[in-house]
């Protein structure tokens, strides 16, 4: 494939204008999530990550902010990478914060860059106000 093409999920990016040289990027994150060998080598390292961390105690929580394609994508596809790390972070008993639900809003292009491979000052404020939020609830819970 050469850097013309749509990426995997045509449907996806019909509905942004993605930049040329992003293409290439994109087609690579997108694979990475369906490519279950590598994702399970990850899932092996965390785990052994998040072992050695406990046995320090110190306490591990994991934030993910979502890729700009992810937006206004079908939902099969748009939340495969929020599973995955859903599901490996439960397995290691370790708090997730979720960016997803607070930048899928009409106006999301507000909280990336110009090239849609970050976040954007704005995002980056969204970022902190959801860590905030789930790290108040943490503490709050651990105090009962």
């Amino acid at each position: 494939r050469d850097n013309n093409e749509l990426i995997t999920k045509e449907s996806l990016y019909n509905n942004r204008n993605i930049g040329f040289t992003n293409r290439g990027y994109l087609r690579h994150v997108h694979e990475q999530w369906e490519n279950e060998t590598a994702f399970s080598e990850f899932s092996g390292e965390f785990s052994n990550f998040s072992r050695s961390l406990k046995e320090e105690n110190i306490s591990l929580i994991v934030a993910m902010y979502p890729y700009i394609i992810q937006m206004n994508a079908d939902e099969n596809h748009s939340k495969i990478p929020q599973e995955k790390v859903q599901k490996l972070v439960d397995s290691n008993n370790i708090s997730f914060v979720d960016i997803y639900p607070a930048v899928n809003t009409k106006d999301y292009e507000k909280y990336f860059t110009s090239d849609g491979r970050i976040a954007s000052f704005e995002g980056q404020k969204k970022i902190t106000e959801v860590v905030k939020e789930k790290l108040i609830a943490l503490i709050n819970q651990a105090r009962k």
